[in-house]
């Protein structure tokens, strides 16, 4: 089984496909109307190729024994396990070498894959639903949102591993490389039981200061085995309404979400599982009516989970009547 992330770039060499991940004879491959299984006979057991088009995707490649289909080889895209047909040509009975390439073919280094590749992992077994759920999530989490002005100090998310060793605990740390600009605006402790960590906002956030944060965490497991991952972190600009002759406030709650780097264990095998904390808030602006000879309004607000809420006054004119 092999997972990995890819973004194809949608053009294929000359030779008619590429190889995403091959072993000599067998391959993972995109041609232009297949993204699937190859044995080497101008063939594509698969899906069409339109599926992994337009940025990146989660694969998850079971390679079988055999006859394909027949030898069971399974394919999940972004988490979900797919539908596959003979799409071109016909296999052959093929067996997986020792030897293998990513991105090109394994023996002869050609067929490149034109795109990038990235969080790679090959496990000499099939994976069970925890790990493919946790494989197929890595990097694809959504940026983490925060609050505008959350006083320094607080909790933004709750960092964890996934490793296939029950027994591994693991060390969290900020660290330079790509995606790390920020990284003096959060603090991460690992928690006393060293599975998890929390990651902290070191000053209040600002949106009209800095309404985004790029961060670079590390997981480092018992073994010393790590892995990095980079974060962007968008803080959610407040919004205010205010109408009627009083006026209303409303302010609108932030909601966030957090997904963590795995760590690799001792065989390489890498998987991660993280959430953070979310809450939403809404607002709401106020309505008006006018009375016979006289104008008045009310303000209205709705209260998010951790918005806030405030209500406009009446005014009655010389006549008129109110609402």
């Amino acid at each position: 089984t092999v997972s990995l992330r890819m973004n194809w770039a949608g053009s294929v060499p000359a030779s008619g496909f590429s190889v995403v991940f091959g072993f000599d004879t067998v391959a993972l491959v995109v041609n232009a109307a297949c993204f699937g299984f190859f044995t080497s006979n101008s063939d594509c057991y698969g899906v069409s190729s339109a599926s992994v088009s337009g940025g990146w995707h989660s694969v998850v490649a079971e390679f079988g024994s055999g006859l394909l289909p027949s030898g069971g080889s399974r394919l999940w895209l972004d988490g979900q396990l797919q539908s596959l047909a003979q799409l071109v040509g016909t296999p052959l009975v093929r067996s997986l070498s020792p030897s293998a390439r990513l991105g090109a073919a394994a023996v002869s280094a050609t067929h490149f894959f034109a795109g990038s590749l990235d969080d790679v992992a090959v496990f000499y077994r099939t994976l069970d639903a925890a790990e493919l759920a946790s494989v197929s999530s890595r990097g694809l989490a959504q940026p983490i949102t925060l609050q505008d002005r959350l006083p320094a100090g607080t909790a933004v998310a709750t960092v964890s591993t996934f490793d296939r060793d029950p027994y591994q605990r693991f060390a969290y740390s900020l660290v330079y490389g790509t995606g790390s600009d920020d990284n003096a605006a959060f603090a991460v402790a690992a928690d006393p039981s060293m599975l998890t960590a929390t990651l902290r906002i070191v000053a209040s956030t600002a949106y009209a200061v800095k309404p985004s944060y790029a961060i670079r965490l590390r997981s480092t497991d018992s073994d010393g085995v790590s892995l990095d991952r980079a974060f962007t972190i968008e803080v959610r600009r407040d919004v205010y309404s205010s109408t009627g002759t009083t006026g209303t406030v409303g302010s609108s709650g932030s909601s966030g979400s957090f997904g963590s780097s795995g760590s690799s264990g001792s065989t390489g095998t890498t998987s991660t599982v993280s959430t953070g904390s979310t809450s939403s808030g809404t607002t709401s602006t106020g309505t008006t009516s006018t009375g016979t000879s006289g104008t008045t309004s009310t303000g209205t607000t709705s209260t998010g989970t951790t918005g806030t809420t405030s209500t406009g006054t009446t005014s009655t004119g010389t006549s008129g009547t109110t609402s």
